[in-house]
């Protein structure tokens, strides 16, 4: 059986840059304009397409 290397799920990746977004708007107050309004339709777009979450693959996620 092979195991799916983390580093290569574009899930992972998503919400590595959430933490990293969230941590600089906390901690730093560092902010874009209209952020979570486009990353909300982005996520719906990706999800909405199987890039996210490919129900065909039983093995990923």
């Amino acid at each position: 059986m092979e195991q799916q290397s983390r580093w290569r799920s574009k899930v992972v990746w998503a919400s590595m840059l959430a933490l990293i977004y969230f941590v600089l708007k906390e901690w730093v107050g560092f902010e874009i304009p209209k952020w979570d309004l486009f990353v909300t339709l982005l996520l719906a777009v990706l999800t909405g397409f199987g890039i996210l979450n490919n129900p065909t693959n039983k093995s990923g996620f």
